[in-house]
């Protein structure tokens, strides 16, 4: 019985001294007894070697404050705090005043403006029309929208310029003005090279008398059609000149010929040979003159220009001649004595 005594009992033994038990692996979870090196072993693997200062319970207690819900605490206290950011770090630096708004210079670099009463009227505005108002400029913001763009335009009133030169057309190298002086508008060409700010040059090549409505053209002209001279049109066409009406005239029908129209049928021309004419003569004068110091003829012709007939006399000769020309024939003779003359061929 002494030896039973000595013997821990089976049901929730009481050990003395230094019981031993075998130390099981790492990761071992079920109801084997756990010995001191077992629990040394989870113990060091749990704080994996943290500094002395939290390695025990009871001082990452105190290191979180002893705060149950610390994971809650820190949520809600970083959700007040500023980000880390150079432009609201730029901001933060501000020292702040009544009157002042914050804008920046640079690339993170932010400074204060006074913000003056008139600026704060206008922030308050809602509109760009109350902004507007505001500042009196309707009416002209009602001028612009009836104004002439720059970059071309189309105007239904008058364009009214009081000044001397009123108008220039220019390209690099030359200008043209428009120029009131006196009673006079000139179109005046700019020197070469000064199209765009050169003064009015020399020439005067078109003018209108502003008191008459009489055109001056100083230096020529060149007209490519024709041109109506107190008529409403020209039915001549081109390379004429009507007068009156629009088919009564001259006009160039070739090469050194101008003809002359009279209701749009040609009674003769002009050309290197001479003066012909397709319609009788009739004069009220008293006298038909050739005027030379040589023989004058005239001369009777077909149409393809053989003579049938002259009519002449020498400077200083006997008498008028009528020669039957090319035909053969005679030639009659009326004398300077009043004699009469005639010979045969």
């Amino acid at each position: 019985m002494g030896e039973t005594n000595k013997k821990a009992p089976l049901n929730s033994p009481a050990l003395t001294g230094t019981p031993t038990t075998p130390t099981a692996r790492q990761g071992t979870n079920n109801t084997q007894i756990a010995s001191t090196a077992f629990v040394m072993a989870a113990i060091a693997a749990l704080v994996d070697s943290s500094p002395d200062a939290l390695n025990t319970l009871n001082e990452l207690a105190a290191a979180l404050g002893n705060d149950p819900n610390f994971a809650t605490s820190m949520t809600n206290a970083l959700a007040g705090k500023q980000p880390k950011d150079a432009t609201l770090t730029a901001l933060a630096g501000l020292t702040t005043a009544a009157g002042k708004f914050p804008y920046f210079t640079g690339n993170d670099v932010a400074s204060l403006a006074t913000l003056t009463k008139v600026g704060r009227d206008i922030l308050a505005k809602s509109t760009v029309a109350a902004v507007i108002e505001y500042l009196g400029l309707q009416e002209t913001v009602n001028k612009a929208g009836n104004a002439v763009q720059r970059s071309g335009d189309k105007m239904t009133g008058e364009l009214k310029i009081g000044t001397v030169n009123a108008l220039r057309i220019f390209n690099d190298t030359f200008g043209l003005i428009f120029r009131r002086s006196e009673d006079f508008l000139h179109f005046i060409p700019t020197a070469e090279g000064q199209g765009e700010n050169g003064n009015i040059g020399p020439l005067r090549p078109f003018a209108i008398n502003l008191r008459t409505g009489a055109i001056s053209v100083s230096h020529g002209a060149k007209i490519k059609g024709g041109l109506a001279i107190g008529a409403t049109d020209n039915a001549l066409g081109e390379n004429s000149i009507v007068l009156g009406d629009n088919d009564t005239g001259f006009r160039q029908d070739g090469d050194g010929i101008i003809s002359f129209y009279s209701n749009g049928s040609r009674i003769g021309h002009i050309d290197e040979l001479g003066l012909h004419l397709y319609k009788d003569i009739e004069s009220n004068g008293s006298n038909f003159r050739l005027k030379s110091n040589y023989r004058h003829h005239i001369t009777f012709a077909n149409e393809d220009g053989r003579i049938r007939m002259f009519l002449w006399k020498d400077n200083g000769g006997d008498g008028v001649h009528i020669n039957n020309g090319s035909d053969g024939g005679g030639d009659f003779i009326f004398k300077t004595d009043g004699g009469f003359e005639v010979y045969w061929q």
